[in-house]
């Protein structure tokens, strides 16, 4: 069985030294990338990468997610009036 590798999209750059001797440098990207586990976790967890969105999440616009509206959503208010 192979190591995990899951993909995710590095923001920021970062080196990762493995078994504490190879340094190995990741580089930003907008693409989709193929990492080992221990380091896609830290990466994550540090801020430096995200996960790239599933194809379950709901669409996402300008940084808001679309949702359709909920039931238990209150009424907007209309407008005040000058």
């Amino acid at each position: 069985m192979g190591i995990h590798m899951p993909k995710v999209i590095i923001s920021e750059g970062f080196k990762y030294a493995f078994r504490g001797v190879e340094v190995v440098e990741f580089e930003a990207s907008t693409e989709e990338q193929d990492i080992p586990e221990e380091v896609a976790d830290l990466a994550v967890e540090q801020g430096w990468a995200t996960l790239p969105p599933s194809e379950d999440a709901p669409a996402v616009e300008q940084g808001w997610a679309t949702l359709p509206p909920s039931e238990d959503a209150p009424a907007e208010k209309p407008a005040k009036r000058k």
